[in-house]
């Protein structure tokens, strides 16, 4: 859930890394809560498809009314989504243009299916070794010392420390 929260607090962020744990946790709780608010519209689509088809437009409303909280809730994780992907393109080294061009070649039949699989691949790929022009790696490995997010954090809670320390 923390992967879940981290990408939805930097929404809007195109800068930095995305370790695959974030981009495919993230995924995963994308996927859970769509599921989620699918079950309202399977409630009405299944049994209007037992029955033959709507009967009257008060099904048809209902059937329209059943899909808005997936629609909203997909334009809500639209640009958290955008930029964990990005961020996952610049974990493995390539750049984040790379996956908008995918996303438009992903229009076209057949490219699209090729674009798909690329974007699969990049997104289980290991991240680049050491830093990269989009930032330290965020697991640490290659990186300089003191240069990772975490330790950035480790640091800067040990100086905190220090400080609190000499105050006594």
């Amino acid at each position: 859930m923390k992967w879940y929260i981290k990408c939805i607090r930097q929404y809007a962020d195109f800068k930095g890394r995305a370790r695959r744990e974030e981009y495919w946790m993230f995924t995963l709780f994308n996927f859970l809560i769509s599921m989620v608010l699918l079950i309202p519209f399977f409630l009405v689509v299944i049994p209007t498809a037992l029955d033959g088809g709507y009967s009257d437009n008060s099904e048809g409303y209902t059937f329209i009314l059943a899909l808005v909280p997936v629609i909203l809730y997909g334009l809500f994780i639209l640009l958290p989504n955008l930029a964990v992907c990005v961020r996952r393109f610049h974990d493995t080294g390539k750049s984040g243009w790379l996956y908008f061009v995918l996303c438009v070649a992903g229009q076209i039949p057949y490219i699209g299916f090729i674009a798909s699989i690329y974007s699969l691949v990049v997104c289980c790929t290991d991240s680049q070794y050491g830093e990269n022009k989009w930032g330290p790696n965020p697991k640490g490995l290659g990186n300089k010392k003191g240069n990772t997010p975490a330790e950035k954090e480790e640091f800067s809670e040990w100086d905190t420390d220090s400080e609190e320390e000499a105050k006594l």
